[in-house]
C-alpha cells in the first residue's frame, strides 16, 4: 500500500498512541468514563486518518476542497468576522472595567485594564499592518 499523505498518516498514528496511552492510564490508574470515551474516540480518529492517508480519491477530495475558492472566501469571511467580534467584545470590558476602576476606586481592576488594553491595541496594530501587506499585494 502507498501512503498519499504522510502528514495524515502520522497524525493518524499520533491519534493511536494518544489512544494507547489512555488505555494504558486506565488500566494503570482509574477507569473514568471520560478516558475510556476519550480512548474510543482517539482510535476511531486515528484509524480513518490513517485509512484516508492510503486512500488517493479521499486526498483528492481533500485537496479540492482545500483549493476551492468558495470555501477559501467562507474561511475570510468567518476569520474576519471572528477578529471584529473579539475586538469589540475586548473595547466593551475594556470600557466596563474603567467604569467600575472609577466608581469602585479599587486598583484591582487596572490589573486587568493594562492587558486588555495592551490586546486592543495589538490588535489594532495587527490589522493595520495586514490592511498594508494585502494592500500592496493585491
Amino acid at each position: 500500500m502507498k501512503i498519499y499523505s504522510i502528514k495524515h498518516f502520522i497524525n493518524g498514528l499520533l491519534w493511536l498512541i494518544l489512544g494507547l496511552g489512555l488505555v494504558a492510564l486506565i488500566l494503570l490508574d482509574k477507569f473514568t468514563v471520560q478516558r475510556c470515551l476519550f480512548a474510543i474516540i482517539s482510535f476511531i480518529g486515528g484509524i480513518f486518518t490513517i485509512s484516508e492517508s492510503f486512500s488517493s480519491d479521499d486526498m483528492e477530495k481533500i485537496q479540492d476542497e482545500i483549493h476551492d475558492e468558495r470555501n477559501k472566501l467562507i474561511d475570510s469571511y468567518s476569520k474576519s468576522l471572528t477578529f471584529s467580534i473579539i475586538q469589540y467584545i475586548l473595547i466593551i470590558s475594556e470600557i466596563l472595567l474603567m467604569l467600575i476602576y472609577y466608581y469602585t476606586n479599587n486598583e484591582v481592576f487596572i490589573t486587568f485594564l493594562i492587558p486588555i488594553g495592551l490586546i486592543v491595541f495589538l490588535t489594532f496594530v495587527i490589522h493595520f499592518i495586514a490592511l498594508i501587506y494585502y494592500e500592496k499585494k493585491l
